[in-house]
């Protein structure tokens, strides 16, 4: 099976305001993130396979990459609107 990549994304200085130099937990954390559909004839497909994100308080991230490559599903994961199949995420530090 063909492995699913998202684009790394950069770290980038917080905004303005947005915090000190104390390392803080991060906001938005998914830990070996994986989500896997029916496929209509039977089967299973995996969209998105043991993907890694922390995203700190402040900073900004851009999830970029080809069609098909998990964008939108890891975006619904991260938003609570999809169940993973199996991961560990964590918001705003919990």
């Amino acid at each position: 099976m063909p492995s699913t990549h998202l684009a790394a994304h950069e770290r980038h200085e917080p905004l303005p305001g947005a915090g000190s130099d104390q390392r803080t937990a991060p906001l938005i954390e998914l830990r070996a993130a994986t989500k896997r559909f029916p496929k209509t004839g039977g089967g299973i497909h995996t969209a998105i396979q043991n993907v890694n994100l922390s995203v700190a308080p402040g900073e900004f991230v851009a999830v970029v990459g080809p069609t098909g490559c998990g964008k939108s599903t890891t975006l619904s994961l991260i938003s609570g609107l999809q169940p993973a199949s199996d991961w560990q995420i964590r918001r705003d530090g919990m």
